[in-house]
């Protein structure tokens, strides 16, 4: 996946390479979306997650970058993977549009998490400032013991 940095009169603003993305449409609203097909050395080593970028076609803005809650199936280490589908691509949108992403606005990458039961249906991703491992993570020590 090729990420362009364009300036236009004193503002740089990311966008996708055209080659190698997929268009999907998810309420009325056209995007192109791509998953890296080589891991960076973190995701090769298990350090970071399997991670897909998402802009707007017709007008992009800021870009959405989605983590999933697994390894890149280029790891080195043979850590579970999965495939990147256009449902995943998909829920991952409704989310940020939730959220507050606008992506025909020019700004910072907006960055979130979905977690294994929001791509299965069953929960809401998190957004920019929590994620599912920090909320098991509260869930887990706010239980008394032997409870």
């Amino acid at each position: 996946m090729l990420v362009y940095v364009v300036v236009e009169s004193d503002r740089a603003r990311m966008t996708l390479a055209i080659e190698g993305s997929r268009r999907i449409t998810v309420k009325d609203v056209t995007f192109r979306w791509a998953v890296r097909r080589r891991p960076t050395y973190c995701q090769a080593n298990g350090w970071s997650p399997l991670t897909f970028v998402v802009e707007q076609a017709e007008h992009p803005g800021a870009l959405l970058v989605v983590s999933l809650p697994c390894a890149h199936p280029g790891n080195w280490i043979g850590l579970p993977s999965q495939p990147v589908l256009p449902e995943a691509v998909a829920v991952g949108i409704r989310q940020a549009l939730a959220a507050g992403w606008r992506p025909s606005r020019p700004g910072p990458a907006f960055k979130m998490l979905l977690s294994d039961s929001s791509l299965h249906g069953g929960g809401r991703a998190a957004g920019r400032r929590t994620s599912s491992v920090a909320e098991e993570d509260r869930s887990s020590t706010s239980k008394a013991p032997g409870s």
